[in-house]
């Protein structure tokens, strides 16, 4: 398509020009070639419309041959000459036209929440969102989570960053959007279940959908939610996974022998009164979990597995049954 380039000469012609084309321009079927000396005497309202709708922009320099363009004054130049001020640069952010080298420099903002605005921005490429995922501020890293386009190796990335607490600089709103993305592995969509399940909020309809519909929820939140839940809160926080050898035999030795005797039950329901706090708790902290394993679970783990069951294989064998 080709595309006709409007040349204003002062304010008032820039005006009239987007008032005259403005469905035109929108469309991307005329663009605008703005003077050097033009470009900081344009109305911020202006100046707004221009980066939101403009597709097609260029900086006019003055030189001696006024006619001469900037090979790389599209869009770019803009931000240079009259975007500087916050509101700009969150509007441009946000804007799925802009492209895709603005976005690179807006990545690189000083301002937490303009470089939040390029994660959530549908245009972002996939290699910028995995740039960003090493982003060392909260806000930059929680807008992951209403980006469904992220593949699940940014978002365990991004998501599961140190200087991001899961349990505490998240709530539901976030765990939400997470949960509607497809690509959210398995492990986190375990962890918000384990954080949620103890409010009863996981049962609600809604978000009871948002679980059982999700392709990688794992089964044990799937038995979970259907009132089969086989939960081992700190064993599956020590070993990260309710799913590692270790908790399967937790569980099973719970099932077949701690659930067959009222000493057994009540030691079980007071683990279940104690333990969700102390797996929060401990569920951020890699050395404590590693000192838990060492000193405390593995030898447990080894002593159940040689006094009460033959071997490991006949203990996955009857979990899987």
């Amino acid at each position: 398509m080709s595309v006709t380039t409007l040349q204003p000469n002062n304010i008032e012609e820039l005006n009239f020009l987007i008032s005259d084309k403005k469905s035109e321009i929108e469309k991307g079927e005329y663009g605008l070639s703005i003077g050097q000396l033009t470009t900081n005497k344009i109305p911020e309202d202006l100046q707004l419309y221009i980066l939101k709708f403009c597709k097609n922009i260029e900086i006019r320099y003055n030189y001696t041959n006024e006619s001469k363009l900037a090979a790389e004054s599209k869009f770019i130049n803009i931000i240079n000459q009259i975007a500087s001020s916050t509101k700009l640069n969150t509007e441009l952010s946000k804007n799925p036209l802009a492209p895709e080298k603005t976005l690179h420099e807006l990545a690189k903002h000083i301002l937490s929440a303009v470089r939040a605005n390029v994660v959530k921005n549908p245009s972002t490429p996939e290699k910028l969102l995995e740039t960003l995922s090493f982003d060392s501020n909260i806000e930059v890293l929680r807008a992951f989570s209403y980006n469904n386009r992220v593949n699940e190796k940014i978002l365990k990335r991004a998501i599961l960053n140190p200087k991001l607490n899961f349990y505490e600089d998240l709530n539901l709103d976030y765990y939400d959007g997470l949960m509607r993305n497809p690509n959210t592995p398995a492990e986190i969509i375990e962890r918000i279940y384990q954080i949620i399940r103890n409010v009863n909020i996981v049962y609600k309809p809604e978000r009871k959908a948002l679980f059982l519909n999700h392709p990688k929820t794992p089964k044990v939140v799937v038995d979970g939610i259907n009132n089969k839940d086989s939960r081992c809160f700190i064993a599956t926080a020590v070993y990260d996974s309710s799913e590692s050898e270790e908790v399967l035999l937790f569980r099973q030795f719970r099932d077949e022998k701690l659930n067959t005797t009222v000493l057994g039950r009540i030691s079980v329901n007071l683990y279940y009164l104690m333990s969700p706090q102390i797996a929060r708790t401990i569920s951020t902290k890699a050395t404590t979990k590693k000192n838990l394993r060492k000193k405390i679970f593995n030898p447990i783990y080894k002593y159940i597995k040689k006094t009460v069951y033959n071997n490991a294989e006949q203990t996955l064998d009857r979990q899987s049954k």
